[in-house]
């Protein structure tokens, strides 16, 4: 049995509250904290999760709030301390456009993220950039969330293309990026070329299309311009592929934007289509199974097979019994027959009377 101990918590005051964007747009309120020291770490900055939290705990800027680390690993708020209040707190305004380009902010029906609706938003297209390169996506080594943002800053990738056309020349220019980091990076990006196509769709952000989605319609359609071409209601078709997954592929497709980036990994020789699997033959799938219709013939065959395997275990283990047997009677004879030719054998250096008789013969 395993005995935990609870969570530390902690209070602290509710500065303020931003958002973060994500690749996939999606607005993430985080709460800027005083400093408070939980769990062995100082927190400055813990999750609120998404809008309808925080107005159904009812958290306000100015607030005393508790916080805890989930897993002693990441911070989050678990609510207001509703009696420290003085009346200076201020409820948290919901977004209306995105905090980095301005943008409208859309929010799905159904769902309770808020999110940017420029697919060209500067934090967006870095995020879909770090995704992209990650060891869960195309795992393109050597590039991490720093190295990706200077690449972007030095304006030498727009999108995740672009990282396909990099040089030696262009990454030696680069803080930090000496020979032999520039070979190893250049090497995993020409591997990345060979991904699979699931991979590929799953590392192009599409919202509601993770690893497992990405598998499904990468055996459905096998290339991504069949993909591409597919409409809401074919996509509806598929097991697993809802709705609002496949109004997301539509509209993905749809952006102009994202039409010229399949181009552009297409122009760079990233393998865009992959053959599909041949359907197994029927004596494939039917090798070595047993079938019978009657389900009483079926209980007897298996008590007959069982008393048939019992039989033969039987039989095998009274044949093993007489080959012991038989090899313990001739280690018996050997031994007696050593003893016999011991007994008439003269001792070495004198001649006895088996010498003698045979010299007399």
């Amino acid at each position: 049995m395993a005995y935990k101990f609870p969570a530390e918590e902690a209070t602290t005051r509710l500065l303020d509250v931003t958002a973060n964007v994500g690749r996939t747009g999606v607005l993430t309120p985080t709460a800027l904290l005083e400093p408070v020291f939980v769990s062995g770490v100082t927190v400055r900055q813990a999750s609120l999760h998404n809008y309808d939290l925080i107005a159904e705990k009812d958290i306000r800027i100015g607030d005393t709030v508790i916080v805890k680390r989930s897993g002693e690993v990441i911070p989050y708020v678990v609510g207001p301390v509703i009696a420290a209040r003085t009346g200076a707190e201020r409820p948290v305004e919901r977004p209306q456009t995105c905090p980095v380009c301005a943008s409208p902010v859309a929010r799905d029906e159904g769902e309770v993220a808020y999110y940017c609706t420029n697919p060209a938003c500067p934090e967006r297209v870095a995020r879909n950039v770090e995704y992209f390169v990650s060891r869960g996506a195309m795992d393109i080594v050597g590039l991490g969330e720093r190295s990706v943002r200077l690449l972007l800053e030095q304006g030498l990738i727009a999108d995740e293309a672009d990282l396909f056309t990099l040089t030696a020349e262009d990454l030696l220019t680069l803080e930090g990026f000496a020979d032999k980091k520039v070979q190893n990076l250049l090497s995993s990006i020409e591997a990345a070329k060979q991904r699979p196509l699931a991979v590929l769709i799953g590392s192009l952000g599409i919202r509601g299309v993770g690893s497992t989605v990405a598998e499904v319609l990468a055996r459905h359609f096998h290339s991504m311009d069949a993909l591409a071409a597919a409409s809401e209601e074919e996509l509806q078709t598929i097991e697993g592929i809802g709705p609002h997954t496949a109004g997301a592929v539509v509209e993905w497709f749809a952006d102009p934007r994202n039409r010229a980036l399949i181009d552009k990994l297409r122009r760079a020789g990233v393998r865009l289509a992959e053959e599909a699997a041949p359907p197994p033959r029927a004596s494939d799938r039917l090798a070595g199974l047993h079938f019978c219709a009657d389900r009483h013939a079926a209980d007897a065959q298996t008590q007959r097979g069982g008393g048939a395997d019992r039989a033969a275990r039987r039989q095998g283990g009274r044949q093993r019994q007489q080959e012991d047997v038989l090899r313990r009677r001739g280690r018996g004879a050997g031994q007696q027959a050593d003893e016999g030719a011991g007994a008439r054998r003269p001792p070495a250096g004198r001649s006895g009377p088996v010498g003698h008789d045979r010299g007399r013969a």
